[in-house]
């Protein structure tokens, strides 16, 4: 998904962030430089240049998020969050940001339920069962 959202022509424009909790963000940095994607043209690019923003360090991920959104301008009710730990989704959701648990990742599956349910209510996880999980 990181792959097609940085190359088709149906995602252009869109602003792809990161946020990742952690004590060791020279760390986080480095494993961004060492993984690589499909670039839609049989090459690969560093994931790490998919991401238009990032926030990569201690703190929550309300925190993050609230962060990303003053730096692009866009509304926290304008985002698609997704996690792998439910209790990061259940500390975003109520600030309006649509939260897709996805302990497995963002599968082809989990990309299309976020997508059907976006917007989620406030509050509220996308998806069945408050998740947006299958």
């Amino acid at each position: 998904m990181l792959s097609a959202l940085h190359c088709s022509d149906e995602w252009s424009g869109t602003v792809v962030g990161i946020a990742s909790r952690t004590d060791e963000p020279a760390w986080a940095q480095a494993c961004l430089e060492q993984f690589t994607l499909p670039d839609g043209r049989g090459g690969t690019l560093p994931m790490k240049r998919v991401f238009s923003v990032e926030e990569i360090h201690k703190g929550n991920k309300a925190g993050h998020l609230r962060n990303i959104a003053q730096a692009t301008g866009i509304e926290l009710e304008r985002m698609l969050f997704f996690d792998n730990e439910r209790g990061n989704c259940r500390d975003v959701a109520p600030l309006g940001v649509t939260c897709c648990y996805c302990p497995d990742g963002v599968t082809a599956e989990i990309w299309r339920l976020a997508l059907e349910n976006f917007p989620a209510p406030r509050g509220k996880m996308g998806g069945p069962q408050g998740v947006c999980a299958p």
